[in-house]
């Protein structure tokens, strides 16, 4: 199945949230299954769809999500938070990010699509294929200097996919105990979000998984001392820079030959 769903860029930046995190988790719904497609609509002043994405997992709860507060430009309130926690989510993957002018919701509304999207809409099995029409563009081989691509074919694999959330990614005990033992700073750069900004900086850090996920195993049981890190946004970032993640000694060495 294809979907559409919209995305305000003044409210989530996520265009750095998917070059920093690969995935996010989104709001879900709607019934989307493991292996769908969702392109996500970019709304006013873009008015085009800029995301070709893949869901990964649905029905996650909360506490199984991944940080990504640090690219909400609106500052989220208590009461969202306990309102978020309730929710289910569907996990997705970026496979490409594109601007493309015959995306725009003038080019879409004659292709079909009814009015700018509002909430998730369905673009597979209608009479003028808009499903299809989008897919033409993300197909054409394009450069984007913004994000990396990510090639489809080696990242699904059915149940291993569960396992990697279910098992190595849900602990959020594992994660707070990462950073009691290694502390909440970069352990790359000593970037320190507390000491820069003060109490709205303090216990914020991402962590990283030193396994890369495509190792992990059903039996795998995470050791938050020698299997998680706690990075900074921009070393995270760099990490997942290519396809093979770069190693934190790799990463160190980069910020050292900039010296």
């Amino acid at each position: 199945m294809r979907w559409i769903i919209p995305c305000d860029l003044n409210y989530y930046d996520a265009i750095n949230a998917f070059a920093s995190l690969k995935t996010i988790d989104w709001r879900q719904n709607n019934r989307y299954a493991v292996g769908d497609t969702v392109f996500i609509y970019a709304s006013a002043p873009y008015q085009k769809i800029m995301f070709k994405t893949k869901v990964l997992a649905v029905d996650l709860l909360y506490e199984d999500t991944i940080d990504d507060f640090t690219f909400w430009k609106v500052p989220v309130d208590e009461r969202e938070k306990e309102k978020r926690k309730s929710r289910r989510y569907v996990r997705l993957q970026l496979i490409k990010f594109l601007e493309c002018d015959d995306l725009g919701l003038e080019s879409l509304l004659k292709q079909g699509l009814k009015k700018a999207p509002q909430g998730a809409v369905k673009c597979q099995n209608d009479k003028l294929q808009l499903g299809e029409y989008i897919e033409k563009y993300f197909a054409q081989d394009t450069l984007d200097d913004k994000l990396d691509v990510i090639e489809e074919d080696n990242y699904y694999e059915g149940n291993s996919v569960e396992v990697q959330l279910n098992r190595y990614e849900r602990s959020v005990e594992a994660r707070e105990k990462c950073i009691e033992f290694h502390g909440c700073h970069c352990k790359i750069c000593g970037f320190d979000f507390e000491e820069v900004y003060g109490d709205a900086g303090r216990g914020f850090i991402h962590v990283h998984h030193i396994v890369p996920i495509s190792e992990v195993k059903e039996e795998y049981l995470v050791n938050y001392k020698k299997d998680l890190i706690p990075v900074c946004p921009n070393c995270h970032a760099i990490i997942h820079r290519r396809k093979k993640p770069y190693t934190v000694q790799e990463v160190k060495q980069l910020l050292q030959n900039r010296k």
